[in-house]
């Protein structure tokens, strides 16, 4: 089984000034629901920067149906965008961590994470900085940075581990026409 989370995820995008100094450019931030089964469902909200649809918006990993949805609260539409299964917990971070160097381990939002600089696959001034808590087997904090004065960071935070996420969140309402790709 999966340990389910309830947890707010952030994302913030920053433009790099000449001295290293960061200027926000937009922000969102997200429910982030995984159950025991695998299934994950996210909502973003924007905070700063970004059209407010984005709030209209949510994506369903549906481990049951093995099918990624993306959920259109206005138009009542569950968009198929693809397939989702859960990957081994390798693919959060440890295979690409092992051509990076360790930045050793700490507690995030009150779980102990391993935390990794990978090199770029191209391009000078490109960082990933990435931090996965293997009890979880996801991805806590990611940041990326760009050649062209960029910067994004990734937080999952006010993470309660444990906690089963209304089932509701997992389904797709059913007032909702699926479209796209069967």
């Amino acid at each position: 089984t999966v340990i389910p989370v309830i947890a707010t995820k952030t994302t913030k995008m920053y433009r790099l000034g000449p001295n290293g100094q960061k200027s926000l450019t937009s922000q969102t931030e997200a429910v982030f629901l995984r159950d025991s089964h695998g299934s994950e469902y996210s909502r973003q909200v924007p905070v700063r920067g970004l059209p407010p649809m984005i709030a209209n918006v949510a994506t369903l990993n549906d481990a049951a149906t093995g099918k990624t949805y993306l959920l259109n609260y206005v138009r009542k539409t569950a968009m198929v965008t693809g397939n989702f299964s859960r990957p081994p917990a390798d693919v959060f971070g440890a295979s690409l961590a092992r051509s990076g160097q360790s930045l050793g381990a700490k507690m995030i939002a009150g779980v102990e994470c391993e935390g990794w600089a990978v090199p770029a696959a191209s391009g000078e001034g490109r960082r990933l900085e990435m931090w996965v808590a293997p009890s979880l087997e996801y991805l806590i904090v990611e940041t990326r940075t760009v050649e062209y004065g960029g910067e994004t960071d990734t937080v999952l935070d006010k993470i309660e581990v444990g906690k089963q996420p209304d089932p509701s969140y997992f389904q797709i309402p059913p007032d909702f026409h699926i479209t796209g790709i069967q």
